[in-house]
């Protein structure tokens, strides 16, 4: 059977819980959201649950600057003392809870989330609260080899907004770790949520998956971007269950040098008159993968929905290799709905003008990636968190 490998000992679960991740497996190649992921890299190591959390502050971590309220996640524990949140406010409501979800799942890392993961963020608004600070939280692993479960809930209100800033880090020393996160996301009728998510786990693995919930006239926008990791694998799950919602996921996805980086989106249109936009960029460096496979659906009784997805990908090298199946999925009759993917390289006469105006070969490639992935940077208010994200893909 194909499962991870645990030192058993080190992580604080009862016999049962055992007997729940023994009984699970990892997926195969036969099922379609899987095909194209190795486990051979993961399978190798023998996860730990031992820990040292000794962060203190956000020295030394590659970070932008952190403006709003901070939740620091240091192998999965919250680390309160480093943590900036506010207390005693009616208007957001920041807690640790004991988590109740039941453990019994089908997906094999929807399993170890729910059996490992005790402690949950839980964040909520009042109704009609637009909350006006972000709140940044900073999920770093700092033990090679370790297994790190991490899950976060928000309940967006009636007519309230806020926005969050997610990051997914590791300490420069640290290899091998595995952080496995599940979000679980409700937007309330005019309620409106933005996640931008930063990945660069470096020589670390990840596994995230996002479940969305919207109510009539809620707004949902996901901005992720994924820089680096030896294998990144994104969920990102929508019900659109109200009417006269916006729906918005973009991304910017390079992977390079033996990484593996796989997005997977479904958007489902259960009411009808919403909108949603999907826009993905691949840069493929240097013999890294890249996977997008986004997913459509307009239910029976969704009329009038109008949807839009598109997947845009750069081979930088010739042993990059990207695989993009964008689907829609139609069962009304009165949508507008499209889809689209292309695949290539960047356009030889442009990189020759560049060279010829004295640029350098560097210099022109980064005009062209700027040129490629500027229209989801647009999206973008927050100018230190720009610059952070044009060194990430620039730079690297």
């Amino acid at each position: 059977m194909s499962k991870l490998n645990f030192d058993k000992n080190s992580f604080p679960i009862d016999d049962h819980t055992w007997d729940l991740i023994d009984a699970a497996k990892l997926p195969n190649k036969s099922e379609e959201n899987w095909r194209y992921l190795k486990w051979g890299k993961l399978r190798k190591i023998n996860f730990h649950g031992n820990f040292k959390n000794n962060l203190s502050n956000l020295e030394g971590l590659d970070l932008p600057k952190i403006e709003g309220y901070l939740i620091i996640i240091e192998n999965g524990v919250f680390n309160e003392k480093a943590s900036r949140i506010p207390m005693n406010s009616v208007e957001l409501k920041i807690s640790i809870t004991e988590d109740s979800f039941d453990k019994k799942k089908d997906n094999y890392f929807d399993i170890l989330n729910a059996c490992f993961v005790s402690k949950s963020v839980t964040i909520s608004t009042a109704e009609n609260v637009k909350i006006k600070d972000p709140i940044n939280i900073v999920n770093v692993i700092t033990s090679s080899e370790g297994l790190v479960n991490t899950k976060t809930q928000f309940y967006i209100s009636n007519n309230s907004s806020l926005t969050l800033n997610e990051f997914f880090l590791s300490s420069e020393e640290t290899e091998n770790g595995l952080t496995n996160h599940q979000s679980h996301i409700l937007i309330e009728k005019n309620g409106n949520f933005v996640l931008n998510r930063y990945q660069y786990p470096n020589h670390n693995f990840q596994i995230c998956k996002d479940e969305v919930f919207q109510e009539e006239e809620s707004y949902f926008v996901s901005n992720n971007f994924s820089s680096s990791g030896i294998l990144v694998r994104n969920d990102i799950h929508v019900k659109v269950n109200g009417e006269n919602c916006h729906t918005e996921l973009n991304g910017i996805f390079a992977p390079s040098e033996n990484e593996f980086i796989d997005n997977h989106t479904l958007i489902d249109h259960i009411a009808p008159n919403c909108k949603s936009f999907e826009n993905y960029k691949g840069l493929i460096k240097s013999n890294g993968v890249g996977v997008f496979n986004g997913k459509v659906i307009v239910e029976k009784d969704a009329q009038k929905i109008e949807a839009f997805q598109q997947n845009n990908n750069i081979l930088i090298h010739d042993d990059s290799t990207v695989y993009s199946k964008p689907e829609l999925e139609i069962y009304a009759d009165d949508v507008k709905c499209s889809h689209g993917s292309t695949t290539g390289q960047f356009d030889d006469e442009a990189l020759f003008y560049l060279r010829s105006r004295g640029l350098s070969q560097d210099s022109a490639m980064k005009y062209l990636t700027l040129g490629f992935i500027h229209e989801i940077l647009d999206c973008f208010k927050n100018l230190n968190h720009r610059k952070f994200i044009l060194k990430k893909f620039l730079l690297n």
